[in-house]
């Protein structure tokens, strides 16, 4: 197991510190650039996504050499075994977690209410075809890399590769999981739209989701499902909603 030293530990805080505050730049670029339109959310996702593969790449660098081979070793991104299952297994955990968070939330809502067919249930069914028009431009195409897959990867190798094995390592699995996982969680909040209660539920259920993978992945190293699971749920958020 790889020993992280202080110097690195530093650029992680200065890590999480800015994957929080960079939200705070992303919106501010987006209301900038037209709301969301053409090209400009790739200028902002861009600058979005480069920070946490920056921060990855300085901690990465911040290693000794003779290290670096072993920390990729450690972290399941060299010698991993079966990655077509852990890409597919990936897949299959992103779409499930996500159908319970957001499906669960509008089921317990239905129940509150006795059973009746809540409104925002049918509203809910048909809202994810209306994306489908803007999302058929060629911006597209370099939207999916920049803000879905790549960020996704990194944050999985900036959280569990260093943070959570960090905190495995001073803590113990089970406080270090999910200390690692409530430390992923703050570098999510929401930004704009305030804490709704869908909001609310959905922060309580990624925090169960994390703690299980962040189980599985300090079990087996499974690097590549957890940043296909990670890409999968950024998909389905920005195709969807």
């Amino acid at each position: 197991m790889v020993l992280i030293n202080g110097g690195v530990r530093r650029i992680l805080s200065l890590a999480l510190y800015g994957s929080v505050n960079i939200d705070l730049l992303d919106f501010s670029l987006e209301t900038i650039f037209s709301k969301r339109t053409g090209w400009a959310i790739d200028v902002s996702s861009l600058i979005y996504s480069c920070s946490t593969i920056l921060a990855v790449v300085i901690a990465v660098i911040k290693l000794d050499r003779e290290k670096l081979l072993d920390f990729a070793t450690d972290s399941g991104l060299i010698g991993s075994k079966h990655l077509l299952v852990q890409v597919a297994a990936g897949m299959a955990l992103g779409i499930a977690f996500h159908a319970v968070k957001y499906f669960g939330f509008y089921a317990i809502k239905s129940l509150i209410v006795l059973g009746a067919v809540y409104r925002e249930t049918i509203e809910m069914s048909l809202k994810p075809y209306s994306a489908y028009e803007s999302w058929l431009q060629l911006h597209t195409f370099l939207y999916i890399p920049i803000r879905i897959v790549l960020p996704a990867f990194a944050e999985e190798i900036l959280f569990r590769a260093y943070v959570q094995r960090h905190m495995i390592e001073h803590l113990g699995v089970m406080k270090g999981i999910l200390l690692a996982t409530m430390l992923f969680v703050l570098g999510h909040l929401p930004g704009e739209g305030g804490y709704t209660d869908i909001i609310i539920f959905m922060m309580a259920m990624d925090i169960i989701q994390y703690c299980i993978t962040g189980y599985l992945y300090h079990k087996g190293k499974y690097i590549y499902m957890m940043g296909t699971m990670h890409a999968t749920n950024n998909a389905i958020y920005y195709v969807f909603f």
